[in-house]
């Protein structure tokens, strides 16, 4: 019984959980319930998912290499040595283990004439190796597939995290308050990749100086970024607050401006219910803002730190903090937006405070901890090569958030010219839309590590089977994510926004279906997206930064903005609406392309020292 090694990964498995349960049981009841959802969830599907990729893995990628091998051993040996043969694959085995194994073996294939190599091999391969071999696979793809999960669960920590303002302000029945999240949220975006130029930046130069044991840089590095982070922020409050009258029109909730747009057709009622709903399109969008900006110090700082206490090792405590501000935003939107009937005002201020939590936990943790990290003043410094460290990895990461941002807000211009209610429509249906993005990114993100290594062993053949084998699994999730999508279209619009007795229900209508039919537009490229982030972070395990930087900008960039004036100058709004999926084809197309050129050229630059599969 205990010989059996899948009856111990089950004993393995069972005590983890117990484990788990032990240790959660003796922390706060949110962290316990948090962390412990998420680790079972990671564990069970773990299991489960290697347990059924490890026959597929054997049969694919081992199985082949393995049957050639050992029939060509026999053709010239002319005998079949199969404890040396379980020696040779499985040595790391016990001893014990692989005789069981071995004799099973001699008594099945003895009838098998020896001079029958391929048979033979095959019967090998079969008995011996597969046996011996499976058990392993799946163990080493458990612990993948748990990394992979635990990343794609704080991931979707984050999609909820960016979910929930809209979901809670579509719950007043007021279209132009959606609007104008949807009109700010590029401004935000803006902060937070100011937060990740200083944390991406910091967490990759505070690990390189780690493993150096440069401990003084360290604490020089992260507190650059600290104050790096607070000083952007303090120029962000003063520029969102004292001056957001400048700000409006750059977003496009400027009333008088939207107000001279208006057709000279309309007049009477109609033409001062539009008025109206223009000033408080604006009122709203400055409220958001101004409130937003009272808390882009702890905004910054918190992306930032998140990424910083990453760099020294912390990835639980980075994910951890993550969650106890998206949970208190959480919490605090239903009060403030419903229940204290503050609306979008509510939002921006719920998000604020969710934030300051965060930074005010990591500072916590920074004093209580045994860390490496110093937010302390004296240790600040640009010199020493600090500076051009950081800002050398955080600006590709914040040149290709902001141009996102930039993107999004000529989006929503363009989308405002039309009809204003389109501009919330499409906000709705891109934060719908995040949940097939986020996955597909996590699959993306978690095979980069593999990449890496197959790269650096010289082995083009399994490193290529990894990128397909990924795209491959992306493509059926996101067939699967789009087809759930298309069914389900309008429920789950009807999540963001609902008709209601405040505001205006033909206008609550009206950008319903605006969002359905947006949402399905993106939904075209939704089982090709993961292609873009699978090649995308191959390209970064292979350090080909450049290439990865290209992809990112082109997709968001300089392909999708060219798209969106040509599309919207020969359609107009349909042009607008599909503009993003055309602009992800053509990534796709570009993803595969440039991975073919960059195999090829590294494999003639490598060629002398290529490993065969």
């Amino acid at each position: 019984m205990f010989k059996n090694p899948s009856f111990l990964f089950d004993i393995i498995c069972t005590a983890a959980w117990i484990i788990l349960v032990v240790r959660y049981a003796r922390k706060g009841f949110l962290s316990s319930i948090v962390q412990l959802v998420g680790n079972l969830f990671s564990l069970l599907g773990a299991k489960e998912l290697s347990t059924a990729c490890a026959g597929w893995v054997f049969e694919h990628m081992l199985a082949g290499g393995f049957r050639t091998q050992i029939a060509a051993n026999i053709a010239a040996g002319g005998a079949v040595d199969l404890s040396g043969i379980a020696e040779k694959y499985a040595g790391f085995l016990p001893a014990s283990f692989r005789a069981s194994i071995v004799a099973a073996c001699e008594r099945s294939i003895g009838a098998v004439l020896a001079d029958n190599a391929v048979v033979l091999a095959d019967s090998i391969v079969e008995n011996v190796l597969q046996p011996l071999l499976t058990p392993v696979i799946t163990l080493v793809l458990f612990f993948l597939f748990y990394a992979l999960l635990r990343l794609l669960v704080s991931m979707l920590v984050t999609v909820l995290y960016n979910m929930v303002d809209t979901v809670f302000v579509g719950q007043t029945h007021d279209p132009y308050q959606m609007n104008a999240v949807s009109m700010a949220t590029p401004v935000f975006m803006i902060l937070m990749a100011f937060g990740n130029l200083f944390g991406i930046g910091g967490c990759a130069f505070i690990s390189r100086s780690l493993g150096a044991r440069e401990y003084e840089r360290v604490k020089k590095i992260s507190s650059f970024s600290f104050w790096g982070a607070v000083f952007v922020g303090l120029l962000a409050t003063l520029a969102l607050t004292l001056g957001v009258s400048w700000i409006l029109p750059l977003v496009g909730a400027d009333a008088s401006a939207n107000i001279a747009n208006i057709s000279k057709d309309i007049s009477g009622d109609a033409y001062d219910k539009l008025v109206q709903n223009y000033q408080n399109l604006e009122q709203y969008t400055r409220d958001y803002l101004f409130y937003i900006g009272v808390g882009a110090i702890p905004t910054v700082l918190s992306s930032a730190m998140s990424n910083l206490v990453k760099g020294e090792g912390a990835a639980k405590v980075s994910m951890f903090g993550m969650m106890i501000g998206a949970v208190t935003n959480i919490i605090l939107d239903p009060i403030m937006i419903l229940a204290m009937g503050m609306g979008v005002k509510g939002a921006a201020i719920a998000t604020s405070i969710g934030n300051t939590v965060a930074t005010l936990f990591y500072l916590i943790y920074l004093k209580v901890s045994r860390t490496m990290l110093s937010p302390n003043p004296k240790h600040f410094t640009m010199k020493g090569g600090i500076f051009s460290g950081v800002f050398s990895i955080g600006v590709p990461m914040f040149f290709t958030n902001v141009l996102m941002s930039l993107s999004n807000l000529v989006l929503n211009r363009l989308l405002n010219n039309i009809d204003v209610l389109a501009t919330g429509g499409m906000g709705i249906a891109m934060k719908a839309n995040m949940l097939v993005v986020f996955i597909q990114l996590g699959i993306g993100i978690g095979i980069q590590p593999l990449v890496g290594f197959h790269y650096g062993a010289r082995n083009f053949t399994k490193m290529t089977k990894v990128v397909r084998f990924s795209m491959v699994c992306t493509l059926v999730l996101g067939l699967i994510l789009t087809a759930l999508y298309f069914l389900f279209t309008e429920p789950v619009i009807s999540i963001f926004m609902t008709s209601g007795s405040s505001g205006s229900a033909a206008d609550v209508i009206t950008q319903q279906n605006y969002a359905v039919k947006m949402l399905r537009a993106l939904m075209v490229s939704g089982p090709f997206l993961g292609i873009i982030f699978v090649n995308n972070n191959a390209f970064q395990g292979m350090g080909h930064g450049l290439a990865s930087l290209i992809l990112s900008v082109s997709r968001q960039g300089f392909i999708f903005l060219p798209v969106l004036f040509i599309a919207n100058a020969l359609i107009g709004l349909d042009g607008l609406i599909f503009a993003q999926p055309i602009a992800d084809i053509c990534s796709v197309i570009m993803a595969l392309i440039m991975m073919e050129v960059i195999k090829h050229k590294d494999k003639q630059m490598l060629k002398p020292g290529i490993r065969k599969a």
